[in-house]
């Protein structure tokens, strides 16, 4: 895995996903551009069916890119094979879901 250190921690670039069933097709992201530097916060908003579930799965690596690219820490995963994204989420992403179901049986 190559880094090139930029001024940014996330940096998404033309990003499209498009989605496929029964020959329809459907984007749910077309030509996003955002970058976050060190220290900043993002809050991404918008009304059901935005997209906003999409792009956090480009970016947090658990999905990949129609067309676009999607950097982390200087680092283009969008072309990563699974075993360097394994390592990207493990190195560089924290996730907390909003229905984790780590362990149902155990409680607070």
């Amino acid at each position: 895995m190559k880094n090139n250190k930029e001024s940014y921690i996330v940096k998404v670039s033309n990003l499209e996903r498009v989605y496929e069933n029964g020959g329809l097709k459907y984007e749910a992201l077309k030509g996003i551009n955002f970058d976050v530097k060190p220290g900043e916060f993002v809050s991404i908003m918008g009304p059901s069916g935005s997209g906003k579930t999409t792009l956090l799965n480009q970016i947090g690596a658990l999905d990949k890119p129609t067309r676009g690219d999607v950097y982390i820490d200087g680092l283009n995963i969008s072309d990563y094979n699974e075993s360097d994204l394994y390592e990207v989420r493990r190195q560089k992403i924290g996730f907390i879901f909003q229905s984790f179901y780590l362990v149902p049986n155990l409680s607070v």
